[in-house]
């Protein structure tokens, strides 16, 4: 069957894509880039810290980097938490493969004191000891719950073929680490410190009142580079079995 030519008189359909809104870039310090994309249509501010480390980092997991990192706006006697909530703010924290991430989104007039929650949040060292305990307790139930599901042994049997042990992409299968008992103060100073640093900022401000914000937040100097993944090479998949002919039976005669 022979299609129908299509008509030369009928015009193409253009489709206007909306551009892609406008922002800034300049440093904003020792190793730290800072964004704007500025949007006036409603008075909200959000404010986040990027870090280029996350928990693929051998470096970043053997200093117990994450659990300390998503714990930041936990202290003992909650005032961070009560902050947080008298502001109105959207607060969170949390490490995420390649990344850290800290953000807070608060209305326009009351940006500079998220960026100071933001700030105390960062700067936090007294962590909530109990809050860390029922995650690690969590980690591990988790665990030992999916082992017991055919999917997860699924996923894990692939992840063995694909990847080596040490591979970092096959640590969603794996039993979660032990926090470490020290050291959980010099492991966020390290995260901290970590060149490659991005403020984002975004929403009704300008490029004056962002300056100014990122100079509030007073990050650290930046130090040295915490490891970053080390992949290994993805595995070739296993030969396929070898597959022996069928017996076969004599035709009666």
């Amino acid at each position: 069957m022979t299609p129908e030519p299509i008509d030369a008189d009928v015009a193409p359909v253009e489709i206007a894509l909306p551009d892609p809104r406008p922002y800034e870039l300049w440093a904003a310090g020792d190793g730290t880039e800072a964004v704007l994309v500025e949007d006036h249509r409603v008075p909200l501010v959000t404010i986040q810290l990027r870090i280029p480390v996350g928990t693929w980092s051998d470096a970043f997991r053997t200093l117990g980097a994450e659990d300390a990192w998503n714990n930041l706006p936990f202290d003992p006697d909650g005032a961070l938490r009560a902050r947080t909530d008298a502001l109105g703010a959207d607060l969170s924290v949390w490490a995420s493969p390649l990344t850290c991430t800290a953000q807070v989104s608060v209305l326009a007039e009351d940006a500079e004191a998220g960026v100071d929650l933001l700030r105390d949040v960062l700067a936090n060292r007294d962590l909530d000891r109990a809050e860390l305990r029922r995650d690690a307790r969590t980690a591990r139930l988790d665990h030992d719950t999916s082992e017991r599901e055919p999917r997860f042994l699924l996923r894990r049997l692939v992840d063995d073929l694909r990847w080596a042990p040490t591979d970092p992409r096959a640590l969603d299968t794996r039993p979660p680490q032990r926090l470490p008992r020290r050291g959980l103060d010099a492991a966020l100073d390290r995260v901290l410190a970590q060149p490659g640093r991005q403020i984002a900022f975004a929403g009704d401000l300008d490029r004056a009142r962002a300056e100014a914000l990122a100079g509030r937040l007073a990050l650290p100097p930046v130090g040295e580079a915490l490891a970053p993944p080390a992949y290994g090479e993805v595995r070739d998949p296993a030969p396929a079995p070898t597959r022996w002919p069928l017996p076969t039976r004599p035709r009666p005669t």
